[in-house]
Parts: C-alpha cells; sequence; structure tokens
C-alpha cells in the first residue's frame, strides 16, 4: 500500500519523502527517511512537518497508534490528509461508532459491549453466531467467531469484562468504500471493491479486487451516501466496510488511507486539485 500511495503522489508532481521502518524492506522512487526506534518516529514526523505542503499518517487505529502520531501533528493539522482527532476518536471505536451509527440510524448488525452482551442477548438462540471484537481492532486482527452457548461458558468471561464488542454475525458480501473529503466539504466517494478475508466465515484481511456486480455497487454507493450525511464533517482519506446480505449494513469505518488504494485511480490528483491547506506557512515541495 506504501508503494502505490508513494507512486501515485510521485506521479501526481509532488516530492514525497517517506518515513519508514527501518525493518520493512520496501523499494519505491522516493526519498526515504529510515526510523531505527519508535522514541525517533516523533521527532522525525515533526521535523519532516516544518516543509511538507501534505501529510498523510499510515497506521492501525490498534494500540492507540494512529491517534498518537495525529496528535503529535495537531499544529499541522491542516496539512494532514487524516481525519481530525475528532472524526478518528469515533471511527476507531468500534463500539462507539457502532452505537453512534444505531442512533442515528444507519443499518448496523446487532450488538453490544461484551460487558453488556449477556443482560441483552445471553437468552438467544444457543446456536447464534456471534463475532467477537476488539473496541480497537484493525484488519480482522482479534476477531473471532462464537455461539451463544460458547460465549457463555466460563473461559469467555475475560472477554465479556474487557473492551469487546459482540455483533451478530451477517453473512454477505464483504465491500469496501474509500471517500477523499476537502477543507470546504468537497468529496469524492470511490468504486466500491470486494474484500477478502484468509479464512471463513471469519479472518484477517487478504486483498480488494474489483469484481463487484453493478447491483452491488449501487447498494453500497446509497449506504455510503445515507451514512456520509450522519457522521461529523470531516477531512482527508477514510473508508467505509460494509456487508451486502439479506440486507445491507455499515460494519466499520476506517478513520485512515484503506488497502482499497491499490485499486483506486487519482487519489492524488483529487487531493492535489480539491485540498488546499488553509495555514499560510504551507508551501508546495515540487520539484
Amino acid at each position: 500500500m506504501l508503494q502505490s500511495v508513494a507512486s501515485d503522489f510521485d506521479r501526481a508532481g509532488f516530492e514525497v519523502v517517506a518515513l519508514v521502518d527501518s525493518r520493512i524492506e520496501i523499494e519505491f522512487p522516493t526519498q526515504q527517511i529510515q526510523v531505527c526506534r519508535h522514541d525517533h518516529l516523533q521527532p522525525c514526523l515533526k521535523q519532516e512537518c516544518q516543509s511538507s505542503d501534505l501529510m498523510l499518517i499510515i497506521a492501525p487505529e490498534s494500540g492507540n497508534r494512529l491517534m498518537a502520531c495525529l496528535k503529535w501533528l495537531q499544529p499541522w493539522r491542516d496539512r494532514l490528509l487524516n481525519p481530525s482527532i475528532e472524526f478518528t476518536s469515533l471511527a476507531a471505536n468500534k463500539n462507539r461508532l457502532q452505537e453512534f451509527l444505531r442512533r442515528s440510524q444507519v443499518p448496523v448488525p446487532k450488538g453490544v459491549s461484551a460487558e453488556l452482551w449477556t443482560r441483552e442477548f445471553g437468552d438467544a438462540d444457543p446456536g447464534k453466531s456471534w463475532i467477537v471484537k476488539p473496541f480497537d481492532g484493525c484488519g480482522g486482527e482479534g476477531n473471532f467467531l462464537v455461539t451463544t452457548k460458547q460465549f457463555l461458558k466460563r473461559e469467555f468471561r475475560e472477554y465479556r469484562n474487557s473492551l469487546f464488542r459482540v455483533e451478530e454475525f451477517v453473512d454477505g458480501v464483504s465491500t469496501s468504500v474509500a471517500v477523499a473529503s476537502g477543507h470546504q466539504g468537497e468529496m469524492k466517494i470511490f468504486e466500491p471493491v470486494r474484500q477478502y478475508f484468509d479464512d471463513f466465515p471469519i479472518g484477517l484481511f487478504s486483498h480488494c479486487e474489483k469484481e463487484i456486480s453493478d447491483e452491488l455497487a449501487n447498494r453500497a454507493l446509497e449506504l455510503v451516501g445515507k451514512t456520509l450525511t450522519k457522521l461529523p464533517p470531516c477531512h482527508g482519506f477514510f473508508g467505509l466496510d460494509l456487508i451486502l446480505g439479506d440486507e445491507d449494513f455499515v460494519l466499520e469505518i476506517n478513520p485512515r488511507i484503506t488497502c482499497s488504494y491499490d485499486l483506486l485511480g487519482g487519489v492524488a490528483d483529487w487531493f492535489d486539485e480539491n485540498f488546499e491547506p488553509t495555514d499560510v506557512a504551507s508551501k508546495l515541495r515540487r520539484p
């Protein structure tokens, strides 16, 4: 994904500088700055912000890693192609987001925090399937599938008292839709793509493909359009994960760049035309 982003912005005429974990071997035709230690990341980011036109943080929500980077860069927040701290705080917490969407009448699977699950659904069909996911999960990491009977057993007590959400399993086509938004409300909704995972019915994210029917794509775009009207104001790049089946639901909102970027076209061009930083200190770094 980093290669796709760097190549896209390089092609659009930007001078791209990438801060990369020194343990990762990656090749692309842009400047790299190797970060060898975690405590070097913050000063390196701040130093590059001083002379950059735009900044994009690629980091997972889990472990508060994305939020930490955003907080470090708040003095340059108008240059960030990431959503705001407020938007990220909502979207990065699976439980908080789903409750917000439910109250906003956006269709989401039935679910509650694991702490409340026994009270709300403990008398459900013993064979009914549920997905248990950490509040700050990313890419399916930490998710697992259980039945009502299994979740009531003693070995799952630790999850019932932890920061996990339990949602009814919904079968269907897993779909991702990316969105780009500018400071003045300009918005671009990209073509829906289908998501694949390394196992069924639940696993880690594997890859995306464009093979999705026009009928499903239209349903996805309709649901995304409805959801966007309910969300707080946002700028930058983010993505919505949907499940399209007998009913269509919003599963998650990713407050960051998504792996569907590899299949999208013209993202850098769109931001070049529609994302003008508002701080006067910003200067384009073009060759």
